[in-house]
């Protein structure tokens, strides 16, 4: 009963309680029951703005780095693919499709689409390769491949890859990327046939200095023979067919000497138009083959080596005549071009004339381009397998690019491309004026060469064609001893030929500089087997006034010697 009533008394508390909150917020302004809602609504309001914005730097930060990923890949020039071995399912991404040429809708997501279109040639290394990584030989995947690219050429990437396995080790998955590696390619092949003609050309350097000795003596030799005959003479013909063999030889070593890497272009502005037309007229003159060419008036000038490339257009020309043995024409074009994109790699951006020699001919094997600069490399029965070595040399060393097309039955085509200069007219041609002569004159001449079997041969051929009294010096110290003592004794020598080389003394180059500091006036000519030596195209700028490239006509070292010992005017430095 007790009980009873204390809970009834707490009941009635409690309901007197409730019923004075009621009362109390009852009596509260209308106000603040409106405000105190508005308040934890506020709360919520802001605590979702937060939230929002948390959410939009997230999103922009995302949007950024997929942004930023995006332009990395573009940059590199590459493509995204994914195979998921588990279902089968692959993708490609759009950059991986244009990679070879297609848009993304036009190239399935299908792993058998990929492998019909890598190189036969590359396939087994690729899959072996790939096989490696599975079996965990590897950490990567890394592989470069030929893929062939829509419009049925083979370009080369460069895939990378790696695999994400299950808990077994199986692989379950399998990502990377292709980089577009076509132009290092290019470039790769373009530095080893660089490096294959360097070695020829040291190993033609090496030699030319004694086999043009050799000429030089066998030529002589000729000479005084031919002093001793009459022309009618069936023995004058015999001797004369075996001086133009000789000197045909020394056009194989000059062919061999242009692949290396001394004997810099002796440049001068040029016009390109002009060298093409003469050069090629000369080089199909009394042929089946016509030239057609076309170029432009205003085509812009080039700095260049003119018989460097003359060579050049010969050269292609003739093959040209080659591959067309029924007759044909040869087109060759011309054009001003400005490089300043990504077209060319080895070209540097700037001004370029374009040249475009074309022919109809039998063509070229496929198996067969990639070898077509190459020394000694060639197809043609009597070919020596140097036109096309020695015609990519010179296009190398005056900073220019030269390509081949060619397949079989369908004719060739070959592009070059050669630096325009930045001179607008050709250099003013000097006059060529008639010098006086004082009559022959008993001159004497102080010949350096070590050779002994060339000296013999000079002695006897100057003795026998000429009144000029020799004498002859092993080397550059010997050279100097005698010239000073001529000089000292007032019976100098009207000249001095110096061979370029001495092997163990002291050369051409050296010996002229310590003449000039003792004589400022001394006429001498420089005379070399190795005729691509800078010294031998720069002569002036050595000290020498003019030069002979061995082996040499008894004529032209007789017309030499007259200009600079009998002529009225001296040799300017």
């Amino acid at each position: 009963m007790r009980e009873e009533l204390r809970k009834q008394t707490a009941q009635k508390n409690h309901n007197t309680s409730s019923d004075s909150d009621k009362a109390a917020r009852l009596n509260k302004p209308i106000k603040e029951l409106v405000d105190e809602p508005s308040g934890l609504l506020n709360s919520a309001q802001n605590s979702l703005q937060k939230q929002l914005e948390r959410l939009k730097a997230a999103q922009e930060a995302h949007y950024t780095c997929e942004m930023r990923y995006a332009l990395v890949l573009e940059g590199a020039r590459d493509g995204l693919w994914d195979r998921n071995l588990i279902t089968g399912e692959v993708y490609f991404s759009p950059r991986w499709k244009k990679i070879i040429g297609f848009e993304d809708d036009e190239f399935p997501n299908d792993y058998k689409a990929l492998i019909k279109r890598i190189h036969p040639d590359d396939l087994k290394r690729v899959q072996d390769t790939v096989q490696r990584h599975f079996r965990g030989e590897t950490d990567v995947y890394l592989c470069d491949f030929r893929i062939k690219h829509r419009n049925g050429s083979y370009c080369w990437v460069l895939a990378r890859g790696a695999s994400r396995r299950d808990d077994s080790g199986k692989v379950i998955q399998f990502a990377g990327s292709h980089t577009d590696i076509t132009q290092e390619k290019k470039l790769e092949e373009e530095m080893l046939k660089t490096q294959k003609l360097e070695s020829v050309g040291l190993l033609a350097g090496g030699v030319a200095h004694d086999f043009n000795n050799l000429l030089t003596a066998i030529v002589g030799n000729i000479s005084v023979a031919k002093e001793c005959l009459n022309e009618q003479d069936e023995v004058f013909d015999m001797l004369t067919a075996a001086e133009k063999a000789s000197f045909r030889a020394r056009d194989l070593t000059k062919q061999l000497l242009t692949l290396s890497k001394g004997g810099a272009p002796a440049k001068k502005v040029s016009s390109v138009a002009q060298l093409i037309r003469e050069t090629a007229r000369l080089s199909l003159r009394g042929s089946n083959v016509n030239c057609r060419c076309h170029l432009p008036d205003k085509l812009w000038l080039a700095e260049i080596d003119e018989v460097q490339i003359s060579q050049v257009i010969s050269n292609l020309a003739i093959n040209a005549k080659h591959a067309m043995p029924e007759g044909g024409i040869v087109t060759i074009k011309a054009d001003n071009i400005i490089i300043n994109e990504d077209r060319c790699r080895s070209l540097k951006n700037g001004k370029y004339i374009k040249i475009i020699i074309k022919d109809k001919g039998c063509g070229i094997k496929k198996e067969n381009l990639h070898k077509i600069f190459e020394p000694y490399f060639t197809t043609k029965e009597s070919g020596t397998g140097l036109g096309l070595a020695t015609s990519f040399s010179i296009i190398k060393k005056h900073h220019g690019h030269i390509e081949i097309e060619s397949e079989p039955d369908m004719g060739t085509k070959v592009q070059l491309y050669l630096p325009a200069s930045t001179h607008k007219k050709l250099a003013a041609q000097k006059k060529e004026t008639t010098r006086k002569f004082r009559g022959k004159s008993l001159g004497k001449i102080l010949i350096m060469d070590d050779d002994e079997i060339v000296c013999q041969a000079l002695e006897l051929l100057l003795k026998k064609t000429t009144d000029y009294e020799t004498v002859f010096a092993k080397d550059g110290a010997e050279t100097i001893r005698l010239y000073k003592k001529a000089k000292r004794a007032a019976n100098p020598f009207g000249a001095v030929i110096m061979d370029l080389t001495i092997p163990g003394g002291m050369g051409g180059k050296e010996t002229i500089e310590k003449l000039k500091r003792f004589d400022p006036n001394v006429k001498a000519i420089v005379c070399s087997g190795y005729s691509e030596d800078p010294v031998m195209s720069d002569y002036r700028n050595y000290g020498f006034c003019d030069m002979l490239a061995k082996p040499y006509r008894i004529e032209d070292m007789k017309k030499k010697l007259e200009n600079l010992i009998t002529c009225e005017s001296i040799c300017k430095h």
